[in-house]
């Protein structure tokens, strides 16, 4: 029964140990996390500052196509609808890429707290080890009784362990919802409004305008079509109900 007890101990250390050594893995891969963090946070920063140069000078081409209102009145109420449309969308962007950035932050932080739990078990398991050794005269008089408590500390580290895999998990989930918003970010950037005198045939299927074939611009992308060609309507990151849509994006959004 010693001989048993014995096993039964250098067992749990053994236990220990491997979970410490998990635990320190993940506290590394942790710290790498955070690090992602700061780059990804620079990188937004840098990402506001150019949105808002762009809307900088959006603003004042509309000032100088203001002071031109005299001799182009009808073409600088359509430019203007249009740059407003293009501060509106940029502006909706950078705030939703914001949110979700501040999404990813509370995540790290909540991870951050289950590692603090997790090392606050490890003391508890490293804390009944010692005193195991303390009291092994009384634990081999006892010896029935410590197989229970032996077992019950088996599950916890068990416990401990699913609570690795979950926070590893939740971790691989921060990672692509970074990705994500990185690549939302540069659609964003990518986007350009079509100017309608630069453009004389439809953007997909060739056919060129006049009074009967009229342009539609795709509220997604900003190119032109014809109306065949951007007849769908589908919801937009920039959009609260459904808006006229290219062929193309709509497929994108559908996917």
């Amino acid at each position: 029964e010693i001989s048993n007890q014995k096993d039964a101990k250098q067992l749990l250390i053994k236990q220990k140990l491997e979970l410490q050594e998990k635990i320190d893995n993940f506290s590394t891969a942790m710290e790498q996390e955070k690090k992602n963090q700061e780059v990804m946070k620079d990188q937004w920063k840098k990402k506001e500052g150019e949105l808002k140069k762009k809307c900088a000078e959006i603003e004042a081409k509309l000032q100088a196509l203001i002071k031109k209102k005299d001799e182009q009145c009808k073409s600088h109420e359509e430019s203007e609808c249009k740059l407003n449309m293009q501060i509106t969308a940029l502006n909706e962007n950078l705030g939703t890429v914001k949110k979700e950035w501040q999404s990813s932050q509370r995540r790290a932080s909540e991870l951050e707290k289950q590692i603090d739990d997790l090392r606050g078990e490890i003391a508890v398991l490293e804390a009944t080890v010692q005193n195991n050794q303390d009291e092994r005269r009384v634990l081999l008089e006892r010896c029935l009784k410590s197989e229970g408590e032996i077992e019950k500390l088996q599950s916890k580290v068990m416990d401990a362990r699913r609570k690795l895999d979950d926070t590893t998990a939740a971790m691989q989930e921060l990672g692509r919802e970074n990705q994500s918003l990185q690549i939302k970010h540069t659609q964003a950037l990518n986007r350009k409004w079509a100017e309608d005198n630069e453009v004389q045939n439809c953007m997909a299927c060739g056919k060129s305008f006049s009074v009967t074939i009229r342009r539609h611009h795709c509220r997604q992308c900003g190119n032109i079509f014809c109306a065949e060609c951007s007849s769908k309507n589908a919801l937009t990151p920039s959009s609260k109900k459904p808006v006229r849509v290219c062929d193309t994006c709509f497929n994108d959004l559908q996917g």
